[in-house]
């Protein structure tokens, strides 16, 4: 099988050639929520240097799809795509793959259950908690073993723009980051909403200093 023939995910490839150019070390041990069309696995196995990867993904076509089109990598042992919500099963598969490694964090629906009156923030939350997984996610990795790591949120942007149209935004994620002791790669650059408050970041700046953007994709780095 020939990578460079597949699709990669041009925003991944951005934050490793970004990660790179700081002279920030990637570790050679991945972790990827959100297999879906493949992009992530190929970016990573394309421009890193791989000891191990596991991929999560919850649609099972998806799933079945990506075995098949990585099969080769799998018979060798360096890839494990694993069918389930990364909410549930992330924790229990990440121990004792290494002490350093690299998550890219990129499990969600395309919008999230709508607000309802009366909701508390945690009620939303465990509502979205299939389709909108970060929460618990960022939760397994700080309990976890590993040491040092490198955490990429893909589409940081889809939860920029409200509490009550997200249950957990962009500026949660930050707080848990810093209160966690990472240093943060911000993401930044004009952006509007539309008059529901239901759309994402509508810019098309690409990549500042402290920016990757690929099209209204906005990705935020965490690493310690």
């Amino acid at each position: 099988m020939s990578l460079d023939k597949l699709s990669s995910n041009p925003r991944l490839v951005e934050v490793i050639k970004l990660l790179k150019s700081r002279d920030i070390e990637i570790p050679n041990v991945f972790v990827e929520t959100g297999t879906r069309g493949g992009g992530g696995i190929n970016a990573i196995f394309s421009t890193c240097d791989v000891d191990g990867m596991i991929s999560f993904e919850i649609n099972e076509l998806d799933v079945i799809k990506n075995r098949e089109r990585f099969s080769e990598i799998i018979e060798g042992g360096t890839l494990e795509i694993i069918h389930g919500s990364s909410a549930d099963l992330l924790s229990s598969h990440i121990n004792d793959i290494g002490k350093s490694v690299f998550f890219w964090l990129d499990a969600h629906a395309a919008k999230p259950k709508q607000w309802k009156d009366g909701y508390t923030q945690e009620e939303f939350r465990l509502e979205n908690k299939t389709d909108y997984p970060l929460q618990w996610e960022l939760d397994s990795i700080i309990n976890s073993n590993i040491e040092t790591m490198i955490v990429a949120i893909d589409d940081i942007g889809k939860f920029w723009i409200s509490k009550n149209a997200f249950p957990f935004n962009y500026d949660d994620t930050v707080s848990f980051l810093k209160d966690n002791n990472f240093n943060i790669i911000k993401c930044r650059g004009e952006y509007e909403i539309d008059e529901n408050n239901k759309k994402s970041i509508l810019s098309h700046n690409y990549l500042d200093d402290d920016a990757i953007n690929a099209g209204c994709h906005y990705v935020l780095i965490g690493h310690k």
